[in-house]
């Protein structure tokens, strides 16, 4: 611990102490909140006092002098609270939270999982929870098919499939990677934000096929079953579409163009029993409309289940 050194409160961390679980948590953009147990933790009221003094910043060691005889413990607290990630250094960016932070219901095997996948994606901790649902569900139901998403970022919801399938021992489907991997292209006038005002320009969350294929392999699933298909899908669909059936179908382009294109040629390939995810029905106004004309134009009806600002369905009928 360095005396003279600065540190500042994570962002994100709210000290919110919930007495029925002796925890206190953590709300994350877009996280919702997390509980941490405070046996990692402790907080009496001079710990709390103490944490929050770094709430703007502050340096050590007036935090030190605050404390008097109590200094020692006080630096073993901010080792602990450093490691936890509750406080981290000026210019460092501010941590999101681990598997320590998830809620008090998570299943035990998401824990280690999300610790893998957390910083390959953008999407919450509630839709990659329901990620790893679908996914247990598809594989315990016995549904046949492959995964494709399209729109994959860094490719960290891919990742949870492929560590989901690997222990499933389920290692025989075929995930496809449909991006652009060149980042967002020119959006429309309807791809905007629910507030009507906020846009993803052109070229960002341009993340290269390398690495995108460096952190699939990295999770060990077999090579020859992922297939990485990059340029628009309007472009590349369907003359690059599954070769067979889909059991789980993730949509997460954020425009109404690609999301429409995209189920047209990738949702009729959906067993019945399939899972879809739709990341950007409740955040998108271009996404969420192309999904509804869809529905409409082929008379579909589906009980699209709220996560968060995604929706979730199960295909009842091919």
């Amino acid at each position: 611990m360095e005396p003279n050194g600065t540190l500042i409160l994570s962002t994100d961390a709210q000290i919110l102490l919930d007495f029925e679980h002796d925890a206190f948590g953590w709300r994350l953009e877009r996280q919702g909140r997390a509980w941490l147990d405070r046996a990692l933790a402790p907080l009496d009221p001079d710990q709390l006092a103490w944490l929050m003094r770094f709430q703007r910043g502050a340096k050590v060691q007036d935090v030190l002098a605050s404390a008097g005889a109590r200094s020692g413990e006080l630096i073993k607290s901010l080792e602990r609270w450093i490691d936890l990630g509750l406080l981290h250094r000026p210019g460092e960016p501010s941590p999101r939270p681990d598997s320590r932070f998830l809620p008090l219901d998570i299943d035990p095997e998401f824990r280690p999982l999300f610790d893998q996948v957390k910083d390959y994606s953008l999407t919450s901790l509630e839709k990659l929870y329901a990620l790893h649902n679908a996914c247990t569900y598809v594989t315990g139901a016995g549904v046949s098919g492959d995964f494709a998403e399209s729109g994959v970022w860094r490719g960290g919801s891919m990742m949870l499939c492929a560590y989901e399938l690997l222990r499933a021992g389920d290692t025989g489907r075929t995930l496809y990677l449909y991006d652009t991997y060149e980042g967002m292209p020119q959006p429309i006038d309807k791809d905007v934000f629910l507030d009507g005002k906020t846009r993803l320009p052109q070229g960002s969350l341009a993340i290269g096929l390398e690495e995108v294929r460096k952190n699939l392999l990295s999770t060990g699933y077999p090579s020859e079953r992922l297939v990485f298909v990059k340029g628009m899908v309007e472009e590349t669909l369907p003359r690059s579409a599954p070769k067979g059936d889909l059991a789980l179908l993730r949509l997460d382009t954020d425009f109404h163009d690609s999301t429409y294109h995209a189920l047209v040629h990738l949702y009729p390939r959906l067993v019945a029993g399939g899972v879809l995810i739709m990341d950007d029905f409740g955040s998108m106004i271009g996404a969420r409309e192309a999904a509804q004309t869809y529905f409409r134009e082929n008379r579909i009806t589906l009980m699209l289940t709220r996560v968060e600002r995604s929706v979730v369905a199960i295909k009842t009928k091919r």
